[in-house]
Order: structure tokens, then C-alpha cells, then sequence
């Protein structure tokens, strides 16, 4: 029954999953907004969004609550006047949204911190493994 359900289910929902994205940036396009995500496994995505909204004189606002079946927290700052969200699963995607320009400076900002922290990050993992 559950093998029956999987391929009736969520196989045309992981098929669809792509262009529903696209079209869902295509909107936000012409609305003057931007969504941009990272996966997951990088842990040092939030840490570095919150140094590059630290960075731009972000002001916090207060989490909106989600009422979805997913554990994730809905984070909304104020920059420049603008609105932007950090929709942050748990074990998900992490998906900023705002404005484009501002999204745009800040993903920049986050990518920048990220490229910086990688090699530290894999000197840590390296100094661990040749201790343990």
C-alpha cells in the first residue's frame, strides 16, 4: 500500500517540484522579489545570514508562526525600510525573501561568508580525523 502510495504521490510531486520553482521565481520577477535557498547539509548558512544581516544594520522582527505539518521558523528583519524573511527548515532548505536588490546584496554577503568558512571548516574536520 505504501509503495503504491510513493509512486502515486510523491514521485509526480519531486517531478513537478522544479517547475513549480521556476514559475514561482518567474512571479516573484515581476513583483521586484527574489527567493534564494540553500540546501540543508550547510550547516553555516543561518550563521552566515545573520552576520550579513548584522552587516547591513538589519532590524529583527518578530517570527511569524507557520502553520505547516514541517518543523521550520518563519525569521522576519527589517533592511532598509523592506521587508525580508528567512524561512529556515528543520533538516530542509533555508530560503531567503525579500526584495531583489537587497536579496540579491545579502545572498551575495552570505555566499561571500560561506566561501570564507569552508576551508576553515575542512581544516577543522581534518585536525579531528587525524586526532581521533
Amino acid at each position: 500500500m505504501s509503495r503504491t502510495l510513493f509512486f502515486l504521490v510523491v514521485k509526480p510531486m519531486k517531478a513537478l517540484e522544479r517547475p513549480a520553482h521556476l514559475l514561482l521565481n518567474c512571479f516573484l520577477a515581476l513583483i521586484r522579489q527574489r527567493r534564494v535557498s540553500w540546501d540543508w547539509p550547510n550547516h553555516d548558512v543561518v550563521e552566515a545570514a545573520f552576520k550579513a544581516f548584522e552587516e547591513l544594520g538589519a532590524e529583527r522582527l518578530e517570527s511569524t508562526p507557520i502553520n505547516l505539518p514541517v518543523d521550520a521558523e518563519n525569521l522576519n528583519f527589517r533592511v532598509r525600510g523592506r521587508r525580508v524573511r528567512l524561512w529556515v527548515e528543520q533538516y530542509g532548505d533555508v530560503i531567503l525573501w525579500g526584495p531583489r536588490e537587497i536579496a540579491t546584496e545579502l545572498a551575495g554577503c552570505i555566499e561571500e561568508k560561506l566561501s570564507r568558512a569552508k576551508p576553515e571548516r575542512n581544516e577543522q574536520i581534518a585536525q579531528k580525523q587525524s586526532l581521533g
